[in-house]
């Protein structure tokens, strides 16, 4: 099962963005807590991109791929803005109080396997986690 999504970067494409992900993952009979931190997991990734990868409101495109199986479930997130770089991917301490940061440690919450791929143009992020199907 696959949900193909090409989205605007901007942050008022985010609340359909994530309501398709939602409906994605209530048909795939993703439970419903899980399905609600891995929506917040994507609406972090995709938000960060549209703030960093395209600042000053550049006009961008991100695609967001869904592909649930008996197996797991993989998202991929390509945008084609400018590159983060390497150090700005760990997240802040959670010993620190501070604003922001947060975006990896959802994302890692929800998926144990996450991969940024630099390209040529832009980054692509490989979520993956086991599928648990309800019964």
């Amino acid at each position: 099962m696959d949900l193909r999504l090409l989205i605007p970067a901007r942050a008022i494409a985010m609340g359909p963005m994530r309501h398709a992900v939602r409906r994605f993952l209530q048909r795939a009979r993703v439970p419903e807590d899980r399905g609600d931190l891995i929506v917040l997991a994507i609406d972090e990734a995709c938000t960060n991109i549209c703030r960093h990868a395209y600042p000053e409101a550049r006009p961008g495109l991100i695609r967001l791929h869904l592909r649930a199986g008996p197996r797991r479930l993989r998202v991929v997130i390509r945008d084609y803005g400018k590159p983060i770089p390497r150090r700005k991917l760990r997240g802040r301490r959670l010993d620190r109080p501070a604003p922001g940061g947060l975006g990896i440690h959802l994302m890692r919450a929800a998926f144990p396997g996450i991969r940024f791929e630099p390209c040529p143009r832009g980054t692509r992020l490989v979520l993956t986690a086991p599928a648990k199907v309800r019964t």
